[in-house]
């Protein structure tokens, strides 16, 4: 999954906020490490002396690809389609019907192979297929909001750089849900009675979603901004219903490589891992994530690891106890 700037700078405010205040934890702590703990408390230190050192660097050189012609590009397409999208609701008719059902059977029917097709062009046809994929990611509003800004030979592989497209990406989603013209709801309805969109589960997926946005939309009561976080909100996230709509897990386990401490160690410790190894299974459920029918509710992401080391990562990250039984 594809990270946002907001979403990463949040994450990366809530992580330098926690190094924070466990660098004055330890100032006032009455620890007293073992040899091996001291070790890794300063192997600790210089990975994140060094990390601290890194993020500046990297941070430059992203102002300095910003300033390259995709950037340039990129936002003079979102600039251009935000315009488009102003005078569609204002002027209530969708111009161009074609493009707009074109794009959309696009996004959820993708670019066929044919016999005929050179290596080239299926490789182009492929990796448009995997734009498609992420433009499905987006919103319904985002989705739309693409489908009737650009024209395919906009967007698709080889016609538009990969910097470019990123950029576009992050940046349609609309701050407010939308009550499209009717045009737009009558023809994503009508494709959803046609082939090819007709058996399409993700499609009539996505139909359900965008009338659910448009009924948020009209409703007065409903807060409108989608991707920012008011701080008068009505109901806290952990408090919300919350209806499972996919769950993923099996991942392949060498990808266990990819954990950070001490969350690795955790998990390989875990009963469930050691069985997995056992059986030489290629696969783990050690890390599933369950997203819910509500795309504005937040994804849960979970760990299996032993007791011991639960308790461990529990008093790490300073965990208050909520429930006992």
């Amino acid at each position: 999954m594809t990270i946002t700037t907001s979403k990463f700078i949040s994450q990366l405010e809530a992580s330098v906020k926690k190094i924070e205040s466990l660098v004055q934890s330890l100032q006032c702590s009455s620890f007293h490490p073992s040899q091996k703990q001291y070790q890794t408390l300063t192997d600790l230190s210089l990975r994140l002396d060094a990390c601290g050192t890194n993020l500046p660097i990297q941070v430059a050189a992203l102002k300095n690809r910003r300033a390259e012609p995709s950037y340039e590009e990129g936002r003079k397409l979102v600039s251009q389609a935000k315009s488009e999208i102003r005078d569609l609701i204002a002027n209530a008719k969708l111009e161009n019907r074609i493009i707009f059902a074109r794009n959309i059977t696009y996004f959820f029917d993708g670019q066929k192979d044919s016999v005929v097709d050179s290596d080239a062009t299926k490789l182009r046809k492929q990796l448009t297929r995997k734009r498609c994929e992420r433009i499905r990611t987006l919103s319904p509003d985002g989705l739309i909001s693409w489908a009737v800004a650009f024209m395919p030979t906009t967007w698709i592989a080889n016609l538009m750089s990969k910097d470019t497209f990123d950029y576009v990406f992050e940046h349609i989603e609309p701050d407010d849900y939308q009550v499209w013209p009717s045009d737009i709801y009558y023809i994503l309805s009508g494709l959803g009675a046609e082939e090819p969109l007709r058996e399409s589960y993700k499609y009539h997926e996505f139909l359900k979603s965008a009338e659910d946005d448009k009924k948020k939309a009209q409703n007065a009561d409903q807060p409108r901004k989608r991707r920012r976080v008011s701080g008068g909100a009505a109901s806290q996230p952990s408090k919300e219903n919350r209806e499972m709509k996919y769950m993923y897990t099996n991942a392949p386990a060498r990808n266990i490589s990819k954990m950070p401490e001490p969350f690795k160690t955790a998990i390989q410790n875990s009963r469930l891992w050691k069985w997995e190894r056992s059986q030489n299974m290629e696969t783990t459920g050690c890390w599933p994530s369950l997203f819910p029918k509500d795309h504005t509710q937040d994804v849960s992401f979970t760990i299996w690891c032993s007791n011991e080391n639960g308790e461990n990562l529990a008093d790490f990250f300073g965990s208050q106890l909520e429930i006992s039984s």
